[in-house]
């Protein structure tokens, strides 16, 4: 997983956005914490490779950034 554009964890990143915008927090808040996380999750599999397998392609690290930010809209989009 993590070359194609959506995979079996893209539901999980949608369900993390959505979490996000459950709490309440800003939408600068939940942006930069789906974003940092994505940043963060891609640091530590480049430099531990022998635990993660391979890197995660471009275009499925934007995808996971976009579906943590739809999950997100999507709850403030339903509260209003």
């Amino acid at each position: 997983m993590g070359q194609e554009l959506i995979d079996g964890w893209s539901l999980v990143h949608f369900g993390a956005g959505a979490i996000l915008g459950l709490m309440k927090l800003s939408r600068t808040s939940a942006y930069s914490l789906i974003i940092g996380y994505e940043v963060f999750e891609n640091i530590l599999k480049f430099e531990n490779k022998d635990i993660f397998g391979d890197n995660e392609s471009f275009k499925n690290i934007v995808a996971d950034t976009v579906i943590g930010i739809a999950g997100y809209e999507f709850i403030k989009l339903k509260k209003n």
